[in-house]
């Protein structure tokens, strides 16, 4: 009835509507904001530049502002707004007990060597680090002195990780004796027993920032599936930097994507069974 106040654009206005957005939302300077943040924090979209640059319009649009040039001018006053959109780039799903292998690896080192140290880089909101924690109890009772590190450059799935409740879908492959003994329910979610936490903390950093060495320095290394999304002078500076948080002969585990050149900072085994992973040469 009240039709005529608001007349129904016709398909030329919406045309010009969207021509004028996408004039404003020049790809060109959104390749910019991608360039600075593969400089920053080495992650490289470039196998999937048109997904992350709609990404990135989304985003801009959520916070009222309507282009590129726009965009950026914010991303490089405010560090909070970067970080925010760091997160929208950076969301994967991830699950506990996801490729074992590695685990398995890394508990028979435990009976040859002294591991007291461990690192999960990027860690995602904390499967893969109390993942860790759940497979050495699995194979031994003694937690005393052990430390698992998870860092990850999403502040959000930081905080996920340090609650530590999961969806059941995420706990679907932790067997049902570890589940039981560790696991305790709030409403909907599985979240993990306080045991496990005082084994591990988490920390929200840019593996290129120097604050990184802070840490100190680590028996074991997991980085699986990161080097994946640097190009090769990135990846090169990654694997740099693994050999400065490494003790003399740590080990590396990466995943079955992160490709690496051959180096003089790392020797890759490979057992029996095919599953590989490095130890840090010696110097």
């Amino acid at each position: 009835m009240l039709r005529w106040l608001f007349p129904k654009k016709n398909e030329n206005q919406k045309n010009e509507i969207k021509k004028i957005q996408e004039k404003k939302f020049d790809n060109n300077d959104a390749k910019i904001i991608l360039r600075e943040i593969r400089e920053e924090f080495g992650l490289d979209f470039s196998n999937k530049k048109e997904i992350t640059i709609e990404k990135m319009k989304n985003f801009a649009i959520q916070h009222d502002i309507y282009s590129f040039t726009d965009l950026r001018e914010q991303l490089l006053h405010s560090h909070h707004f970067k970080n925010d959109l760091i997160n929208k780039l950076t969301v994967g799903e991830t699950y506990f007990f996801r490729e074992t292998a590695q685990f398995e690896i890394l508990v028979k080192l435990m009976k040859k060597k002294r591991i007291r140290r461990i690192l999960c880089i990027p860690c995602s909101s904390g499967e893969e680090v109390y993942t860790i924690v759940l497979y050495i109890l699995a194979h031994q009772t003694d937690l005393s002195g052990m430390e698992i590190v998870g860092v990850d450059i999403n502040s959000d799935r930081i905080e996920q990780a340090k609650r530590g409740c999961y969806s059941s879908r995420s706990i679907q492959q932790v067997p049902t004796l570890l589940k039981e003994k560790y696991f305790y329910q709030e409403d909907v979610f599985h979240c993990v027993d306080d045991i496990l936490k005082q084994h591990v903390s988490f920390k929200q950093m840019n593996i290129f920032n120097s604050e990184i060495f802070s840490l100190g320095k680590f028996d074991v290394i997991f980085c699986r599936n990161l080097l994946y999304y640097f190009d090769e002078e990135h990846k090169s500076k990654a694997i740099e930097i693994f050999d400065r948080l490494l003790r003399d002969s740590g080990v590396l585990f990466l995943g079955h994507a992160d490709l690496i050149s051959e180096n003089k900072l790392f020797t890759k085994v490979t057992e029996n069974d095919g599953k590989t992973y490095y130890i840090k040469a010696s110097k």
